[in-house]
């Protein structure tokens, strides 16, 4: 026996032999602990691959015209999204980019499954995406990575299925506060997008967690924020209703981003360019964007925080906007692995200074500074792209310890995010879903209804020919098939045949054994919620 698998071995038969709720605390640790050590070394290799090829880092290049080839700014978006390409291809299920939307449905619909293969072949996508220059963001890969993490641990230490929905959480709470250096939003992300419900049992495990790849993160890059913020302060409350133009704001550069994507996969899927060969094409539109604004690629952490110090005039931020709203369609519809919250803030830092700048002309020394409608604009954007105007808006209180921007930034994000969901019905994730089939609106008892089949049951023999009045249905229909005869017919047992062509009836299965199936669905349910586990649940 090697000794890592000996090791996971002791440390389940410790749990095993603890308390459920300390074992859901314990696990939730390590699940933190190994989420940030991941995110620490995708960021470390993206940035390697990076520096090998444009010469340093891309937020630590400040004028990439001046410093890179126009034949690498061109040619290395292209040759990442074949690589990209060829790794979904070959390695993921689906043959597409994984990321959050994943873990969602995972969260969701898949009993919080993630395989450990798939997780790692989806970081390596990103990595190799992010490293050459693609729009996109690092905080979608790292959710992913985490909540795959927190998946596989459960499965490795043997832990019951009542475990899987919480420790998933977990992995993508560490891999927010890793990211952003912010916990307490890195906890909120995961209840309010992955899981998508609060009940304290989930809570408690993800703040371990998220505690756990904050403190990873810390030792390891310090104690600094992702951007460079000045000190700011709301110059008057009178402004509320040009921050509200803010969220209105950034609801249509949103909705502009989403539809700007969609238009993108809509015309490969048109011209019918196979899919491991889109990220090449989208690679090579990124590039020629860069030839005139190589700010575009890559995270745009750096060109964030040069518009949050007010290093830009007002025309670069208006065609930096245009430019990153194309270089983002057409890395994210052209199938090249990321995510979208880095876009989406650039977007809406470059959305919120240029209202800045026209409220200082508006209102000369009573109009706030610069770089509170930059924040503004960054929740306002990011919060409606990602339905998470609670998150978001934990995002920038952690990021400046400001509460009286954080009110602003409060007020913006929400209306944002009710104008998106209104006209569009969708945030960024759950449009993606929805492109796939995939309706997150269905409930987790319907899922496991559909998956519950009747030749699982207890079935009667039958005495001589059943009643013409009874429903037949095949022993492969599933238990919400059943359910459904039972409210037709309230208390009258089914008959099951087997199979679609073979109608010779095998037995009956009375309506007190569905009853009784649909109480275990149920309980399983209130396990995975509650934490508990009741034998049939694990």
């Amino acid at each position: 026996m090697t000794y890592p698998r000996a090791a996971l071995e002791m440390a389940s038969a410790a749990l095993v032999a603890s308390r459920p709720r300390l074992q859901a605390i314990l696990v939730a640790a390590l699940v933190g602990l190994a989420a940030g050590l991941a995110t620490v070394a995708f960021r470390e290799a993206f940035g390697a691959l990076q520096t090998l090829i444009f010469g340093g880092r891309l937020d630590e290049l400040g004028d990439l015209a001046a410093t890179v080839p126009a034949a690498v700014l061109v040619s290395a978006p292209a040759l990442g999204g074949l690589l990209t390409g060829l790794l979904c291809w070959r390695w993921l299920p689906g043959r597409r980019p994984h990321g959050v939307p994943d873990a969602i449905e995972a969260a969701a619909l898949r009993g919080s499954q993630l395989p450990i293969g798939s997780g790692l072949a989806a970081a390596a996508a990103s990595v190799v995406s992010l490293g050459t220059g693609a729009s996109v963001g690092r905080e979608g890969p790292m959710i992913h990575l985490g909540a795959t993490l927190g998946s596989w641990l459960t499965r490795k230490l043997r832990l019951p299925q009542a475990f899987a929905r919480r420790m998933l959480a977990c992995g993508a709470a560490a891999g927010v506060a890793a990211s952003f250096n912010a916990p307490i939003a890195g906890v909120i992300f995961a209840v309010e997008v992955v899981v998508g419900r609060y009940t304290l049992h989930t809570f408690a495990p993800i703040v371990v967690a998220s505690v756990a790849g904050t403190v990873v993160s810390r030792l390891v890059y310090g104690e600094s924020s992702a951007f460079t913020i000045p000190p700011v302060e709301i110059t008057s409350y009178w402004e509320l209703p040009a921050f509200a133009l803010a969220g209105v704001a950034g609801a249509l550069v949103t909705l502009t981003l989403i539809r700007t994507v969609g238009l993108v996969a809509n015309a490969f899927d048109s011209l019918h360019v196979p899919a491991w060969l889109r990220p090449a094409f989208a690679g090579l539109g990124v590039g020629l964007v860069a030839l005139l604004a190589p700010q575009v690629l890559g995270v745009g952490y750096g060109t964030t925080s040069a518009v949050l110090s007010s290093e830009l005039t007002l025309g670069l931020l208006a065609a930096l906007l245009l430019a990153k709203l194309l270089a983002t369609g057409l890395s994210l519809g052209g199938g090249l692995a990321g995510g979208i919250f880095s876009p989406s803030l650039m977007l809406g830092a470059l959305t919120g200074s240029l209202l800045g700048i026209a409220a200082a002309m508006l209102y000369p020394g009573h109009a706030s500074p610069h770089a509170v409608y930059t924040l503004i604009g960054m929740g306002a954007v990011a919060g409606a792209a990602l339905g998470s105007p609670l998150s978001t808006t934990l995002i920038v209180l952690e990021l400046t310890g400001n509460y009286p921007v954080t009110l602003a930034v409060m007020l913006a994000t929400v209306l944002s995010s009710v104008i998106v969901n209104d006209l569009w019905g969708h945030s960024f994730f759950s449009w993606l879903l929805s492109r796939r089939g995939i309706d997150l609106r269905m409930r987790r008892v319907d899922v496991l209804l559909q998956q519950e089949r009747l030749e699982h049951l207890e079935r009667r023999p039958l005495q001589g020919a059943p009643p013409a009045s009874l429903a037949r249905l095949p022993a492969d229909a599933t238990l919400a098939t059943a359910l459904e005869e039972l409210r037709k017919a309230p208390g009258q047992p089914v008959v099951v045949y087997q199979g679609k062509g073979d109608q010779s009836s095998e037995g009956l299965i009375t309506a007190e054994e569905i009853m009784r199936a649909y109480q275990r669905v149920l309980d399983r349910v209130y396990a995975e919620e509650h934490g508990e586990i009741r034998p049939g649940t694990g």
